[in-house]
């Protein structure tokens, strides 16, 4: 069997169980999960990204609805991967549009000072500019906002918000 680089650049076995199961779960049948299986594997594909092309290709050739769905769910487990829930704080020292964060934050969303990021809660959401904290009293999971952000995105002191890079 191939080794597989994935997007973390860890290593692993080509699984075709786990490949077909995803071909079943955008509507396709056992055999078209079997063939599209044997063409990947024929193929020797060295990552993750190459798998997804491949798959995204044979299921456009069979099906648009059925590719659109897989591109659809792969972006959409990307996306909750690439989140982190952190706890709002009243950050005194935050200027409006500016979230102070601490390194551990930081590093978790790969982010650097001035980068922009999207902050939400609810179904309500505000792109703001990240800061390291330099407050030692700050936890990792914490994030310190400025009272009229908190306010923009409905959450208060203590409230759990959802920050993401990739939606700026």
């Amino acid at each position: 069997m191939t080794e597989i680089v994935k997007e973390n650049g860890k290593s692993e076995k080509f699984d075709s169980k786990k490949l077909e199961a995803s071909v079943r779960n955008v509507g396709r049948d056992e055999k078209t999960a079997k063939e599209i299986s044997e063409l990947v594997e024929a193929r020797n594909p060295t990552s993750t990204k190459d798998i997804r092309k491949i798959v995204s290709k044979e299921l456009r050739n069979r099906s648009v609805d059925a590719s659109r769905t897989y591109e659809e769910s792969r972006s959409a487990a990307r996306t909750y991967m690439e989140s982190r829930i952190l706890v709002a704080k009243n950050g005194n020292k935050a200027a409006p549009g500016m979230a102070l964060l601490p390194k551990e934050a930081m590093s978790r969303l790969n982010l650097e000072d001035g980068d922009k990021f999207m902050i939400m809660h609810g179904n309500q959401r505000q792109a703001l500019m990240a800061k390291s904290s330099e407050n030692p009293e700050m936890r990792w999971n914490e994030i310190g906002l400025h009272t009229d952000d908190m306010r923009n995105i409905g959450a208060s002191d203590g409230f759990d918000i959802v920050a993401q890079k990739n939606l700026v």
